[in-house]
C-alpha cells in the first residue's frame, strides 16, 4: 500500500470537508482506493443537493445574451452558483460565457466545481484561458485543485499551462494530487531535464514536504521514466540523496522508493547504497520490512550484488531475525525472479550455526521443483556451501 497515495488522498477528503489532515488521521491504515471512493460518494452526496434547481437555472439562462449571464454570474450569483450552474450548461455556451469572465472569478469558480460533471466544458477551454487560471490558483495555493482538472485536459492545454506556471514548488504539489497517475506519466514526460532537475532540488528547501511529492512522481510513473528521475536526482549534490533518503526513512516510504531504485542505472544504485545513511541497522531493518510488507524483495533483492560486505552482514543479520513467512516470502521471490545468487550470498553470509534456517526452506521450494535441484546445488557450491 502506498503511503504517499494515502496521503494525498486524505488530504484532499479532509479539504473537501474543509477539516484540517488531522482530523481524518483515523483513515490512514485504509487503501487509497477506499478513501478515494468514499470521496467521491461525498462528493455525489453534495452536487445531488439542489441539482434540479441548477439545472432550472441554467434552462433560463437560456433566455439571456451570454454577456449578460457572464455579468450576472461574476457579480451576482458569485463562484459557488457559478459553478453549480455551469455543470448543466451545453459545453459551446459554457465556454463562450467564461471567456467574458475574469481569470481571477475562473480561478474562484474552479475551486467549487465539479470536474466530473464538467469534464466536457473543461475539455473545451482555450490553452490559453487554461493556463491563466493555473497560474491563478497555484498563486493561491489550490493544489488540489489543480490536480482534480488535469485527467480532462487536452495536452496542449497542460503543456501550455506547464511552461506558464514558472513555480517548480507549484508542479511538485500539482502532481502530488493529479486524480489519474496514469495522466501524471505523460505530464512529467513533457518536462525537460532541465525542469526536472530544478524541481527536484527544489525539493530539498522544504525536504519534509516535499520530497514525499517529489517521491511520488517518480513511484507512479512507469518505470522506465521512474529510473530517469532517480537518476537524475543521482547526479546532484550526495547531500541532496541523502535528504531523500532520511525522508523515506523517517517517514517509512521505503515501499514507495524501491520500485524507483530497482529501475535506477547502476551507477546510481551504487551511489545510493554508499550512502552513511544506509549503513545504519535501523535503516536496512526498516528497508527489509517494507520489502516484505508490500511484497517487494524482487525490488531489494537484485541490490545484494551492490553492497558492501558490512552491509551484506547487516542485512543477513535481519534476515536470519525475520518472521518464518517473511524468509519463505524472500525464497519465494528468489525463485520467481531467479535472484538464487543473492539469496545464497545472503546465506553464505551467516554463521554455520544460522544458515540452516534457510537452508531448509530453500530445500523446501527445491522439492516443490525438481528441476531447481541442480541449480541450487551448483549455487550452493559456488558460494562454498557443499
Amino acid at each position: 500500500m502506498s503511503k504517499l497515495e494515502t496521503a494525498a488522498e486524505m488530504i484532499k477528503l479532509a479539504q473537501l470537508l474543509g477539516l484540517e489532515r488531522h482530523a481524518v488521521g483515523y483513515l490512514a491504515t485504509l487503501p487509497p482506493h477506499e478513501i478515494r471512493r468514499l470521496r467521491e460518494a461525498t462528493v455525489k452526496s453534495m452536487f445531488k443537493q439542489d441539482s434540479a434547481m441548477f439545472s432550472r437555472l441554467a434552462q433560463a439562462s437560456r433566455l439571456l445574451p451570454n454577456k449578460l449571464v457572464a455579468f450576472l454570474g461574476e457579480q451576482i450569483f458569485g463562484p459557488l452558483l457559478a459553478a453549480r450552474i455551469s455543470g448543466q450548461l451545453p459545453p459551446a455556451r459554457a465556454v463562450e460565457i467564461a471567456q467574458k469572465m475574469s481569470i481571477p472569478f475562473l480561478a474562484e469558480v474552479a475551486v467549487h466545481l465539479e470536474p466530473e460533471t464538467a469534464k466536457h466544458i473543461i475539455a473545451a477551454l482555450p490553452p490559453e484561458m487554461v493556463a491563466g487560471v493555473a497560474v491563478e490558483l497555484a498563486k493561491r495555493g489550490q493544489f488540489v485543485v489543480m490536480g482534480r482538472f488535469v485527467d480532462f485536459l487536452g495536452d496542449k492545454a497542460i503543456r501550455t499551462a506547464i511552461e506558464a506556471i514558472t513555480d517548480n514548488e507549484a508542479l511538485l504539489h500539482v502532481g502530488f494530487f493529479m486524480e489519474s497517475k496514469k495522466r501524471l506519466d505523460g505530464l512529467v514526460r513533457m518536462l525537460p531535464d532541465a525542469r526536472l532537475r530544478k524541481m527536484i532540488a527544489h525539493a530539498q528547501a522544504k525536504p519534509t514536504e516535499l520530497w514525499p511529492e517529489a517521491l511520488a512522481m517518480m513511484a507512479h510513473v512507469k518505470p522506465d521514466l521512474a529510473g530517469h528521475l532517480g537518476d537524475l536526482t543521482a547526479e546532484q549534490d550526495d547531500s541532496l540523496l541523502a535528504g531523500l533518503a532520511q525522508v523515506a526513512h523517517d517517514q517509512q516510504l521505503w515501499g514507495d522508493i524501491l520500485p524507483v531504485i530497482a529501475s535506477m542505472s547502476s551507477q546510481a544504485q551504487n551511489k545510493l547504497l554508499q550512502l552513511p545513511i544506509l549503513q545504519k541497522t535501523e535503516v536496512m531493518n526498516s528497508i527489509l520490512n517494507a520489502a516484505d510488507e508490500d511484497r517487494l524483495w524482487a525490488s531489494l533483492l537484485p541490490q545484494i550484488k551492490r553492497m558492501s560486505e558490512a552491509q551484506l552482514q547487516t542485512v543477513a543479520g535481519l534476515a536470519v531475525k525475520l518472521p518464518t513467512e517473511a524468509q519463505e516470502r524472500i525464497i519465494q521471490a528468489a525463485r520467481d525472479a531467479n535472484l538464487w545468487d543473492q539469496v545464497f550470498d545472503i546465506i553464505s553470509t551467516l554463521p554455520q550455526t544460522q544458515r540452516k534456517i534457510f537452508e531448509e526452506i530453500v530445500a523446501r521450494f527445491a522439492k516443490l521443483d525438481h528441476g531447481l535441484v541442480e541449480q541450487l546445488a551448483d549455487q550452493a557450491r559456488r558460494h562454498g556451501l557443499g
